[in-house]
């Protein structure tokens, strides 16, 4: 299994991925899967990463502040999305990308280290981790574009 750090890395990646697809055709099974895997994401992020940054790392409240801050822009992003018409996809992908591209460079750049550096238990974040996407009630039914 795992550790958070490796499955929330690889989630970004596939998230980036599919971002990246569903900007080149705006085909409405690839968007809505970006924004069901971001849903999910920030889910798992908010239940099981931000309470361990909030616990163990100095300055941890403010930290995940700012990064619950970044998803609710996140979220309205994925929100406009399933209202939009077809024309504006293109813009909100590109808005969409940017922020979750930057909210991503925070997570393994500061809070990753900072979570390691005080001594955060990677696999049993993991564990818990894949609890909480198992569990997730999360699954998109909007409709895109």
């Amino acid at each position: 299994m795992a550790d958070i750090f490796e499955s929330l890395t690889t989630d970004h990646r596939e998230i980036d991925d599919l971002l990246t697809r569903a900007r080149q055709d705006a085909d409405p099974v690839v968007v809505r899967q970006v924004c069901d895997a971001l849903t999910l994401h920030a889910e798992i992020e908010e239940s099981v990463l931000y309470p361990e940054v909030r616990r163990i790392v100095d300055g941890g409240d403010d930290i995940v502040n700012d990064a619950e801050a970044e998803h609710a822009a996140i979220r309205t992003l994925v929100a406009q999305i399933y209202e939009a018409p077809p024309t504006d996809l293109t813009r909100l992908l590109e808005a969409l990308q940017s922020n979750v591209v930057d909210h991503v460079k925070i997570e393994e750049s500061e809070i990753f280290p900072a979570l390691i550096d005080c001594g955060a238990n990677a696999e049993e974040l993991g564990r818990k981790l894949e609890a909480a996407r198992g569990e997730s009630a999360s699954r998109s039914s909007g409709e895109v574009g």
